[in-house]
């Protein structure tokens, strides 16, 4: 059902601390813009073995380390149980898209809502008395 692509870890798609480049993104958008959308397919990508990349355009909770890359008007719902240093990374392509904190705040906020095609959101999991921060 889903095809795994390993990026070569001599590409700078992946940042040392875990989170995708803006190289990373804008080749995702041109993949977005010469096949008028993701193949079905294109749903999960192994970045460098440490984080997962997620196509939707259904609503999502996620999991780990993540990049979600949200492809119509959907609801993403942070880990209710994340890991210190977890970090999730989530881009808009279309659709308004909004981020839950599942019972822990982002940035002292319930919710982050990403507005903008093309807006993206990176979020580090700090502790649970500081909870999601945008970085």
């Amino acid at each position: 059902m889903t095809d795994a692509v390993l990026f070569d870890s001599q590409v700078p798609f992946i940042t040392k601390d875990g989170r995708l480049t803006d190289l990373a993104f804008i080749f995702l958008d041109s993949i977005w813009q010469r096949t008028g959308g993701y193949q079905d397919v294109l749903d999960s990508i192994v970045v460098g073995g440490v984080s997962q990349v997620i196509v939707t355009d259904v609503d999502y909770t996620t999991v780990g380390n993540q990049r979600v890359i949200c492809d119509e008007a959907v609801t993403i719902t942070l880990n209710a149980s994340p890991n210190n240093g977890e970090s999730v990374a989530v881009k808009r392509i279309n659709g308004l898209v909004t981020i839950l904190g599942n019972g822990l705040l982002i940035d002292n906020d319930a919710q982050l809502i990403l507005t903008m095609d093309f807006d993206k959101a990176q979020l580090y999991f700090s502790s649970v008395r500081d909870g999601w921060i945008i970085t």
